[in-house]
């Protein structure tokens, strides 16, 4: 009975509802895979202990020369782990919130298009205007300028 109480009864309010928890739960997966690399991409390679190596010289001598190699990048698990140790285990998801809201672009994006979808196939349908096997669909041109007008208002709403 729950479920049947806090579920949309439409097909666009389910479909609205699934889009938005997919898209919260893509989030929280990520956002650690994300600040992990980020990480390793921001920083610095760090030279390791100096080792000696022999070299010859223009003059035919063996000279010892004094290198400092550099340490091997840290690989994703190893900076995530290195995060959650150093700066605790909330850190890998610094950034959640504003990527939460970002969630809501594409669904409203896909509630606004299937709106507009539903009405001009109304429209459509009360003019007796389908196609050649009397099918309602919108033409490749509609289907374009609808999902660019959804995406603008859902840009500008959020």
């Amino acid at each position: 009975k729950f479920l049947n109480y806090i579920l949309p009864k439409s097909k666009m309010g389910s479909s609205l509802l699934a889009s938005t928890i997919t898209g919260v739960i893509n989030v929280f997966l990520t956002t650690p895979l994300w600040n992990g690399t980020r990480r390793i991409m921001e920083s610095d390679p760090q030279p390791s202990k100096p080792i000696s190596l022999p070299c010859i010289n223009d003059e035919k001598k063996q000279v010892n020369v004094s290198v400092l190699p550099l340490k091997p990048e840290p690989n994703l698990w190893e900076m995530m782990y290195q995060i959650a140790n150093d700066e605790g285990l909330l850190q890998l998801w610094h950034g959640t919130v504003s990527s939460l809201l970002l969630v809501s672009n594409p669904a409203i994006q896909y509630f606004l298009y299937e709106q507009i979808r539903v009405w001009i196939l109304g429209i459509k349908n009360r003019r007796g205007s389908g196609g050649a096997n009397g099918s309602m669909q919108l033409t490749a041109m509609e289907a374009f300028v609808f999902g660019a007008l959804s995406k603008t208002v859902a840009t500008v709403i959020t």
